[in-house]
């Protein structure tokens, strides 16, 4: 097609004797004049790629994968390992305590607003992507205390966070913290960012979180 035209006549040379296994520069020049004569396609030996896992492809970890977690998908809940498994168990509990001793908002403008706000916080000064379940089930169930208290708990540990080195002082520590979190005692934004795609997957939230 147009695609193919419009490669070099070198590069396209190279890609074949790539897959024939044969010499680059013998093949360009025999083919220049005429003399290189192609095997059959069905003679052609050519290696399979080995499958690569979609985490290596996309150059993520697994707890980055936790959006699209579904029950019977790729991504398994035991290789995100233990530390997630025992945070998401204690949000849980806050989540509860909260529930239980927590105020809770009558006003659908009012937890609404502050929805936008800790959204809005995210996006521009935590640098996390929101993903539209999380905010349509949030409009959507905002007088459940469960969303509530899970709100009140996400915002609470990103006052901690803007309140800590790793925001204060971002090129030593918020460099370190989203990269290395695992490395260090349960990096603060690593766990914001496992929580909020928790959050995000209706799936997993309840399955984890219980709502």
């Amino acid at each position: 097609g147009k695609c193919a035209r419009n490669i070099p006549f070198a590069v396209a040379i190279r890609f074949v004797a790539d897959a024939m296994g044969v010499d680059f520069w013998e093949m360009y020049g025999r083919t220049r004049q005429g003399e290189w004569e192609y095997p059959h396609p069905e003679n052609i030996k050519i290696e399979p790629v080995p499958p690569v896992t979609t985490e290596d492809y996309l150059n993520v970890s697994n707890s980055d994968r936790l959006y699209w977690w579904t029950e019977n998908g790729d991504v398994e809940l035991g290789e995100l390992g233990e530390p997630l498994l025992q945070e998401m168990a204690r949000k849980k509990v806050e989540i509860e305590n909260e529930v239980q001793t927590g105020h809770i908002c009558d006003n659908a403008g009012v937890f609404l607003r502050s929805l936008l706000d800790t959204l809005e916080m995210l996006q521009d000064k935590a640098h996390q992507p929101i993903i539209s379940w999380l905010f349509r089930d949030f409009v959507f169930y905002w007088h459940n205390p469960h969303y509530q208290a899970a709100m009140r708990v996400l915002i609470a540990d990103l006052s901690r966070y803007f309140e800590s080195d790793a925001y204060t002082n971002p090129v030593q520590n918020c460099y370190m913290d989203y990269y290395y979190g695992a490395n260090r005692p349960r990096g603060l934004m690593v766990s914001i960012r496992q929580y909020l795609a928790v959050l995000s997957n209706p799936a997993l939230r309840y399955k984890l979180l219980g709502f």
